[in-house]
């Protein structure tokens, strides 16, 4: 071009000439492309600005949940919604925020927080993830029509497997099983890398529920007495490790609303009662004088066994979902992070700590420590049995009772969430999806095992080990050798209980609050009683022939049944 071989001095008076001619149309453009460029850089970056606090906010929210800070995270939460809606992180905040939520048993807020995600994100893989959840959220709500309802949208394209899925466990709640079972097989049929997980599926109660008949029943069983200690919502959604203790004639229960009751075994005659003012989730354990609860939020309380007075309070990191075990000078408990902590008996401070690593993925649940002479033996959600000092809390033995294997995550679940059984010199323990073994008190030496499911547990008396299988059909095995005496299958698919024994029967509860007998010598069914219409996930008490059971509503029965005459 000419203007390419100008000088300096000659360009610029080329410009100002052109510029003169045409000055006020250039200095409009100019001005209005300025303007124009400003706002779109100002628009950006205000964006990308409000895309980073919200980050920010966000990695905070996340970080105090890290720490179990969860007031701290609902704040931080709330404030981020309200000072960034329109980002991404908001939605993701609303998710948590509906988490944190359901596990306070606040399910209102929950619909409202997941109904808002859904309605108003942007994305439309959160949409479906929020209606997903909802529609779960109002199924634990015991409304399944509403679920339905929230599911009926025209095209859940790559969450179609998931959204059968959900729907199968809607019309489940209904009894509606064959309906269920459709949508479960639609699921695996439509399920992929978005949808739903075949194994998932697969491990679900696609068979109903066994419908109990009639029996001759050759037990006599009479209620003694029932009381309540006032679960809620909370407790009957959240399977918390929430069962009765017994100590020296003297039952104990807790419900998540932070009440402790003591009442006597014979008469149910309330002896004293605490409200602790916190959402427990843990215990109680009787023993050596004190009653230990935990919380949610990993506050671990001891009161005195003979006036519910408070002893000590304190605090670990983590949340507490099965009950801890008293040993002579320390309390061992085993908290969800997959550590097991001893505390001194008198003031609550932390001796020792040890630690398992925990998988990705894990049940709900956590095994109770159970103390045997100077050690703790606990399971853990890598299928590991351990056995540390109750003194400095060095390991003993470390025994891997089931090694993961499998394709996904869910097929190579293998937790231990059962305490064990010790009698004599041997260790009984039982996993889900993995085996059943004995093993040895100082050594921890599997001498023998069988493959069997359970995240249940097992009883054990001087001749045989009984166990409530995943799928609810009840086994008796041999103690020696681990070999079969009788299964029941009677109750399967009925959501069992850990079982219990009296002098001539194994007890296990179901999730429509029925207590089972099964003659300990045959498994035959001998006698049947219901406590009330909620879940038992908690294991009966048995002392002699009385058994005591509390359902996740907090229900409380004593039964006692008359031993048969010996031959």
């Amino acid at each position: 071009m000419a203007e390419e071989l100008l000088t300096d001095d000659e360009q610029w008076e080329a410009i100002k000439r052109w510029t003169s001619e045409n000055g006020v149309w250039v200095v409009a453009g100019v001005a209005l492309g300025a303007a124009l460029l400003f706002g779109y850089r100002f628009y950006e970056g205000h964006r990308s600005s409000q895309a980073l606090n919200a980050a920010a906010q966000f990695d905070a929210m996340t970080a105090a949940l890290d720490t179990n800070d969860r007031a701290a995270a609902k704040r931080t939460g709330e404030a981020l919604i309200k000072a960034y809606p329109a980002t991404p992180y908001a939605d993701q905040a609303g998710l948590l925020l509906a988490r944190l939520a359901i596990d306070d048993g606040q399910q209102a807020s929950a619909v409202a927080a997941l109904t808002q995600v859904m309605n108003a994100s942007k994305d439309e893989e959160l949409r479906h993830v929020a209606r997903l959840r909802l529609a779960r959220v109002q199924i634990d709500l015991g409304k399944p029509d509403d679920a339905i309802a929230t599911l009926s949208v025209a095209a859940p394209g790559r969450f179609i497997g998931r959204y059968h899925d959900v729907r199968g466990d809607a019309l489940f709640a209904k009894k509606d099983f064959a309906g269920a079972a459709r949508e479960y097989q639609a699921a695996l049929e439509d399920g992929d890398a978005r949808g739903a997980d075949s194994a998932l599926i697969e491990l679900k109660h696609i068979e109903p529920p066994a419908k109990l008949v009639d029996f001759p029943h050759t037990l006599a069983v009479r209620k003694l007495w029932s009381a309540s200690v006032g679960g809620g919502k909370k407790q009957m959604l959240l399977r918390l490790g929430l069962g009765p203790a017994l100590d020296k004639g003297t039952v104990i229960a807790a419900s998540d609303k932070g009440e402790v009751l003591a009442v006597a075994l014979e008469s149910g005659h309330t002896l004293w009662q605490k409200n602790l003012k916190l959402p427990l989730s843990a215990g109680p354990v009787a023993a050596a004088g004190i009653v230990v609860v935990g919380s949610i939020k990993g506050n671990v309380i001891a009161l005195d066994e003979s006036s519910g007075k408070e002893l000590w309070r304190v605090r670990v990191n983590s949340e507490l979902l099965s009950a801890p075990a008293i040993g002579e000078r320390v309390v061992v408990l085993r908290s969800v992070d997959g550590r097991l902590r001893g505390l001194d008996i008198r003031t609550g401070r932390e001796l020792w700590s040890v630690e398992q690593q925990v998988p990705r993925l894990s049940l709900r649940g956590t095994a109770t420590p159970v103390v045997a002479g100077d050690a703790a033996i606990c399971g853990f959600d890598n299928g590991k049995i351990m056995a540390v000092s109750l003194v400095n809390g060095d390991t003993l033995w470390d025994t891997a009772l089931s090694s993961p294997h499998g394709r996904t995550e869910l097929e190579r679940l293998v937790d231990v969430d059962s305490a064990v059984r010790v009698v004599d010199d041997n260790v009984y323990a039982v996993g889900f999806q993995g085996r059943v073994a004995m093993l040895a008190l100082d050594s921890g030496q599997i001498w023998w095992a069988h493959d069997m499911s359970s995240n249940r547990g097992l009883a054990v008396d001087d001749q045989a080990v009984y166990v409530a299988q995943a799928d609810g059909v009840v086994v008796a095995l041999r103690q020696r050798d681990g070999s079969e005496l009788w299964h029941n299958d009677q109750v399967r698919r009925r959501s069992l209980s850990t079982p219990a024994m009296t002098s001539s029967a194994v007890v296990v509860a179901d999730y429509q609050g029925y207590v089972h007998w099964f003659d300990k010598k045959t498994g035959t069914l001998v006698a049947r009683e219901q406590v009330a219409k909620y879940r038992v996930t908690n294991a009966p008490l048995a002392a002699g022939d009385t058994v005591v059971v509390m359902t996740d509503a907090g229900d409380l029965a004593a039964y006692r049944a008359t031993a048969p005459k010996q031959p």
